[in-house]
């Protein structure tokens, strides 16, 4: 099963996969995709997410990718509200 397919198949059956993404339609939660991010270095990492400094339109930033987005949302939830 491709990424994609698994992606949604999850979605369908947790819901807070469903709030993730309604929480970026209405732009409570703000997405960027990792593509438009420049020169990435692996700062850290934990049990369940990695820090990057990242170059994006010009400016040094410091994002975290969560392992395992689906199984630490509420996590995720506590940590961006």
């Amino acid at each position: 099963m491709n990424f994609e397919l698994t992606y949604l198949y999850n979605k369908l059956d947790n819901p807070e996969l469903q709030w993730f993404e309604k929480s970026v339609e209405n732009k409570e939660v703000l997405y960027y995709d990792h593509q438009d991010f420049n020169n990435k270095c692996n700062v850290g990492s934990g049990g369940s997410s990695s820090v990057y400094v990242v170059d994006w339109k010009d400016t040094k930033y410091a994002i975290k990718r969560f392992k395992n987005f689906s199984k630490i949302m509420n996590d995720v939830k506590n940590e961006v509200f």
